[in-house]
């Protein structure tokens, strides 16, 4: 059965009230508040010369040397900002004389304050006492900032010997692009042209960031147009490299545009069927539908014996699933399965054919072609797999039995991760519809027992009633006992003595204090990489990054140490430890926007939690913007009826701006599919016309069916963590379902 919300959120939060137990709370480490709240008040507001008097008034009432460190570097930051640079460095320096823990950070603030003020020479002597003390390795975007400014200065000596000291510290990363084309910077600027092409080409071919590699290829190309020249070739193993690492990165004209480069300076090359092959997966990425069709036949009539014909076969046949035209599917797919074509791609498209036809409500035929993967599987994962999606197929056509089968099989190959969980939930169902209650009521117990609050958990939950019918009580009681895993406790988290004692949380403690927030959990983070163990360090630190607005890396960290803990609950769980894996910001902006468009404002949460992790700044691989994820063309199309017209990148990442684009957006999903969100939230991830198929044809089945019988693993996982995250939110505010304010 479906359920719209908010009936349907009601439904949850009321089954869900029961999984969530009472805990006892832990007294866990956090950094102190700050001490001068006023102060840091003004501050966050914007009137930094006000906190400065705030301050001053503050530490007034304190007598000769009882005033706090905590006050002095906010004093000394406070000058920094206002632009009393010097008398900020005399306090700076004090500090780093007077707080050893304080040294690295106060050696830093001096560099900086340097800079600003234009004295290089006096900025280059605190960055060598500071790398003598602190190293390379932890200050290469100060050295990096000095040596741009040797540049703009017009000292390329200077400037070139600091990029290469960074540059011999990191080969790789923004750190070494940066440091790669500043030392061309200082070549060109020296008039050595030769050598200034030569570092421009190797940061080309070392590129971390793609925008190096655009800015890198753009000032070759000037240098030798005004030398009357072309840019040399590269390599072909060398295009071969950059073209699949930029398709890889979602560029796929740069990526175009070498392959043709490519072509061009390789008129006799061998590899020209490779070449093609590479421009057709590109146009398949890029969603250049037409042109890549076209360059499909181009290659089998080019290339009739190419033994890559199978590999463009492959992509043509999953570009025709993309668009739905089932007759190319077909032709396509028999064509791989004969004579001729390796095993994994006979059995790639097997499972791309199978899963295609049961999208579309050919379920039958999607068997019988999942039964002949199956038989020539090699492998446990490619079994697992199969079975996977046949049973959840054979449920989809009545064929209870048979999806018993298959998913009693996945059961004794012992699936992990989702797919362990979706075999027993589905084995669940499969064993209820055969009349085996008690077969049923073990597979579903097992979920809720041990993992409620995972996807397949909650769904157990809600099947459960119905499951324990005509089942004695104490037989459920006995089966329970059964799946049940030990009692989870929360590990301790208290601090070990070696963190307390290291100068840098030392130093943390302090920038808390000073309402320096997001230094203070910087602070945590360095400080966590040598103790990567200390669960109570790393707890800290989750609340020092959330503290300071920084929820991507704190969800980050909740995930590399805490996961195990948001499956089910433990007892001795910190009290906020929920609402910091759950947290809520951007409420107001989620709540005027939803109200706008009279939708589910908890949805927009849960969604945005998945897009962004609450990061207003994020943009993809591919573009899209901002907390929502949303693209460009999209909010081109979207913003005009909203009153805002022309949105540039900083406009979509305001976090007002991009709420109300994803929430109009939404609202047209939910009434493309008559109010359901799981349909509409699928098509915010897949598009809604790829959906639109799969819902015409699945539009009877109940939600969790429809979910799983999606064809993209990547759209399913994404379907699955959205409702995840809803039925959390539920879970944790109901005072939201009843419509309060959170």
């Amino acid at each position: 059965m479906r359920i719209k919300v908010p009936i349907y959120r009601l439904l949850v939060a009321l089954l869900l009230s029961a999984v969530f137990c009472s805990f006892t709370f832990a007294d866990d480490a956090r950094l102190p508040d700050p001490l001068f709240s006023k102060a840091k008040d003004l501050w966050e507001r914007g009137k930094p010369a006000d906190a400065l008097k705030s301050l001053e008034e503050s530490l007034s009432a304190f007598g000769d040397g009882k005033v706090p460190v905590s006050g002095r570097v906010m004093k000394a930051a406070l000058l920094t900002e206002v632009g009393r640079h010097e008398e900020s460095e005399v306090h700076w320096l004090e500090l780093a004389q007077a707080e050893a823990a304080l040294k690295v950070y106060a050696l830093r603030a001096v560099v900086i304050s340097r800079l600003q003020r234009g004295t290089l020479e006096e900025a280059v002597s605190a960055l060598e006492s500071l790398i003598s003390l602190d190293g390379i390795r932890n200050n290469r975007d100060l050295a990096l900032d000095v040596a741009d400014a040797f540049v703009n200065s017009e000292n390329y000596a200077r400037g070139a010997a600091l990029f290469q000291k960074v540059l011999n510290s990191r080969s790789r990363g923004s750190y070494a692009d940066h440091a790669r084309t500043g030392l061309a910077d200082c070549a060109e600027g020296a008039g050595d042209v030769g050598k200034t092409i030569a570092l421009l080409r190797s940061a080309q071919l070392n590129h971390s960031l793609v925008s190096t590699f655009a800015t890198a290829r753009e000032r070759e190309k000037q240098l030798a147009e005004a030398a009357g020249d072309k840019p040399k070739p590269f390599t072909e193993d060398q295009y071969l490299s950059l073209v699949r690492k930029l398709r890889n990165a979602s560029r796929f004209d740069m990526s175009l545009e070498l392959l043709r480069d490519w072509q061009d300076f390789h008129p006799n090359t061998d590899r020209r069927e490779r070449i093609e092959l590479e421009a057709i997966e590109t146009l398949y990425r890029k969603r250049a539908n037409d042109e890549c069709l076209a360059r499909c036949r181009a290659f089998y009539d080019a290339f009739p014996d190419s033994a890559l014909r199978s590999d463009v076969r492959y992509l043509e046949l999953r570009l025709h699933v993309r668009l739905g035209g089932t007759g190319q599917v077909k032709a396509i797919a028999a064509a791989l399965r004969s004579s001729g074509v390796s095993h994994s791609m006979q059995h790639n498209a097997g499972v791309v054919f199978a899963s295609y036809l049961v999208s579309i409500g050919e379920v039958e035929s999607g068997l019988d072609v999942y039964r002949e993967v199956y038989r020539a599987a090699e492998g446990r994962n490619a079994k697992r797999e199969v079975l996977w999606r046949a049973g959840v197929a054979a449920l989809r056509a009545g064929q209870n039995s048979r999806a018993a089968t298959n998913l009693r099989a996945l059961v004794s190959l012992g699936p992990n991760g989702d797919m362990g969980y979706a075999a027993y939930y589905w084995l669940a169902v499969a064993e209820s519809k055969l009349g085996n209650r008690e077969a049923a009521l073990k597979a579903a117990l097992r979920l809720v027992e041990r993992y409620p609050y995972h996807y397949y958990g909650v769904r157990a939950k809600l099947i459960l009633p119905s499951l324990a019918e005509e089942v004695p009580e104490p037989k459920v009681e006995s089966l329970r006992r059964s799946v049940s895993l030990k009692p989870l406790s929360f590990p301790d988290t208290a601090l070990s003595k070696s963190a307390q004692r290291n100068s840098l949380y030392k130093a943390a403690v302090i920038l808390a204090e000073a309402g320096l927030r997001e230094h203070a959990a910087r602070m945590l983070l360095s400080l966590l990489s040598r103790f990567s163990s200390d669960d109570g360090l790393a707890l800290c630190t989750i609340r020092a990054l959330a503290d300071a607005g920084d929820h991507r890396a704190s969800l980050g960290l909740i995930a590399t140490h805490f996961s195990r803990y948001l499956l089910r609950p433990a007892s001795g769980t910190p009290s906020d430890f929920w609402s910091l894996a759950f947290p809520r910001p951007y409420w107001k902006e989620i709540r005027y926007a939803a109200a706008a468009q009279n939708i589910d404002p908890v949805l927009m949460l849960a969604l945005m939690r998945q897009e962004s992790r609450f990061d207003a700044a994020a943009i993809s691989s591919v573009g899209a913007v901002g907390l929502f994820q949303i693209m460009p063309y999209t909010a081109d199309q979207l913003a005009p009826k909203l009153g805002l017209p022309g949105l540039g990148e900083s406009e979509l990442k305001e976090p007002q701006v991009n709420a109300l684009l994803a929430a109009q957006l939404l609202a047209f999903l939910m009434r493309e599919f008559d109010g359901f969100y799981v349909p509409a939230i699928a098509a915010y991830n897949a598009g809604e016309d790829r959906v639109g198929a799969w819902w015409l044809t699945g539009r009877g089945l109940p939600d969790d069916l429809f979910i799983d019988s999606i064809p993209y693993q990547q759209t399913r996982h994404f379907v699955r963590q959205v409702l995840t995250n809803y039925f959390t939110y539920n879970r944790l505010y109901p005072v939201i379902v009843a419509g309060e304010e959170g």
